[in-house]
């Protein structure tokens, strides 16, 4: 009984770990991609106000996918 303990506890932080990792490089690209709209594009308010929304949209899409596939296999 010990022995799935640990391992449960080990699949556990390597799903942690994995999930933080994905959560921090879709959070670094947001931040990226986000400000080369603002700052590094010359366009009007509602094509800026619309690419952010649809950059945040399919970022939201792949962390959920993402997340998705790390923890199928202990769901």
């Amino acid at each position: 009984m010990e022995y799935v303990t640990a391992l449960s506890a080990e699949s556990l932080f390597r799903y942690g770990l994995s999930t933080l990792i994905l959560l921090l490089v879709i959070f670094i690209l947001r931040i990226g991609l986000h400000h080369s709209i603002l700052e590094g594009v010359e366009l009007a308010g509602d094509t800026r106000r619309r690419w952010s929304v649809n950059i945040r949209n399919t970022l939201v899409f792949a962390s959920l996918v993402g997340l998705s596939f790390i923890w199928a296999p202990h769901l």
